[in-house]
């Protein structure tokens, strides 16, 4: 497997614990473990495999800087203590882990990878100590299940592919799944050839009230934008921007939010809050979503598919205490490693080097979410107009493929 930017060049675990003279090295491991669930009763999940959100908003893996005086091991087993928030007996990364080393001579790093398969148990413990440990809201902003499945509509692993990354994580991802037997050569193939254009939708605003007088065979369905404010700075030196939004990874391994279908005799309200807490897992009497938090509606129809929908968005403030609770509930709701495979946080922030905000932005969307993401911001003041079409014009500018030195502050 080649990687993903020409800089890069595989060597050996032991040419490269030799490449001293001006090169910084880092580690990090791909965590495993095999889930016998079967998604929507139809598809094999296969495998979870856990990826972290970074604080500059792009998708990695555990891991960090190899310190002076350590080994690749030694290093990437403190980083997962760090980062995790787990125990060291609790999964220990051996040399006989490694799986491939990278280094470039332009960017002056030697990546060393790692994949270790654990038990669904300890795998699940590590989300839920990950998102209490210190780093977590600061140096990682989610952690979230790579889904391997590919659904008849295309989306799964292949839409997962086209999020951003960091560095070289994908090649990464994509070497540790095929040496270690999680997908074979040719449906990784399969899934990298997959088409993920799924037509154009053309949109219609309409009121809240237009909306629910519209014909029985249109489909509702109706989200909410959960945002918080902050306080404090990255690093200790970069504004936080005094807010942060929740998204979640969903099963087609696309980012949306919570909510769902309306079903037949509900209020797209009544649809959202009896999502959140299937999703969530908690109770939503706190921050019930009222007709006074809807931001808009839109009907949708695709020439590609047979089906008019009609999306409601909404956004509601909670309190850091309450992203806590919910971030915590979400790894126990019925829905958790099913439909919903991990909570984030969206950074608002724009870092020098143009990474953040406008880095998430590049993430593959469900639908119109990244329109109702953007369309909360402006509506709730949450960037000024001009800190938000910065940041959108600057997102154009970030490729999918950047440099460990270029993405680290």
């Amino acid at each position: 497997m080649e990687a993903s930017t020409d800089s890069y060049q595989e060597v050996s675990l032991d040419e490269s614990i030799h490449i001293v003279d001006g090169e910084v090295h880092a580690a990090h491991v791909m965590l495993y473990a095999r889930v016998d669930k079967i998604l929507f009763g139809r598809h094999d999940i296969k495998y979870a495999i856990l990826m972290q959100v970074r604080f500059d908003g792009t998708l990695e893996f555990p891991g960090g800087i190899v310190d002076k005086g350590e080994t690749p091991e030694d290093a990437v087993n403190r980083e997962m203590c760090e980062e995790l928030g787990c125990s060291r007996d609790s999964c220990v990364i051996l040399r006989t882990d490694h799986v491939i080393s990278h280094v470039s001579c332009k960017t002056q790093f030697c990546l060393h990878f790692y994949a270790k398969q654990i038990s669904l148990a300890t795998l699940e413990q590590m989300e839920r100590s990950a998102i209490v440990c210190s780093h977590y809201g600061s140096e990682v902003m989610g952690v979230v299940r790579c889904p391997l499945h590919t659904l008849p509509s295309g989306r799964g692993f292949p839409d997962f592919l086209h999020h951003q990354f960091t560095g070289i994580s994908k090649t990464q991802l994509l070497c540790g799944v095929e040496r270690r037997g999680l997908l074979t050569a040719a449906e990784i193939q399969a899934a990298l050839k997959a088409s993920v254009a799924h037509g154009e939708s053309v949109y219609k605003d309409m009121t809240r009230e237009e909306a629910l007088k519209m014909p029985d065979h249109v489909i509702h369905a109706s989200h909410v934008v959960l945002y918080t404010p902050l306080a404090g700075k990255l690093f200790g030196k970069y504004d936080l921007n005094n807010y942060t939004v929740m998204i979640q990874m969903r099963f087609d391994g696309t980012l949306g939010f919570p909510g769902g279908m309306v079903n037949k005799g509900e209020t797209p309200e009544m649809a959202v809050n009896r999502e959140m807490h299937e999703e969530l897992g908690c109770s939503v009497d706190k921050f019930a979503v009222t007709s006074h938090d809807h931001l808009f509606s839109k009907i949708s129809s695709n020439p590609h598919r047979n089906k008019t929908w009609c999306f409601h968005s909404y956004a509601k403030e909670i309190s850091m205490e309450t992203l806590q609770q919910v971030e915590k509930s979400s790894l126990f709701g019925n829905d958790y490693g099913l439909e919903v495979l991990g909570v984030m946080r969206c950074p608002l922030y724009t870092l020098p080097n143009g990474w953040g905000f406008p880095a998430f932005l590049n993430h593959r969307f469900i639908a119109d979410s990244k329109e109702q993401l953007l369309y909360a911001i402006r509506e709730r003041k949450l960037l000024s107009q001009i800190e938000l079409q910065a940041a959108v014009e600057k997102s154009k500018q970030v490729t999918m493929f950047v440099s460990v030195q270029d993405a680290d502050i």
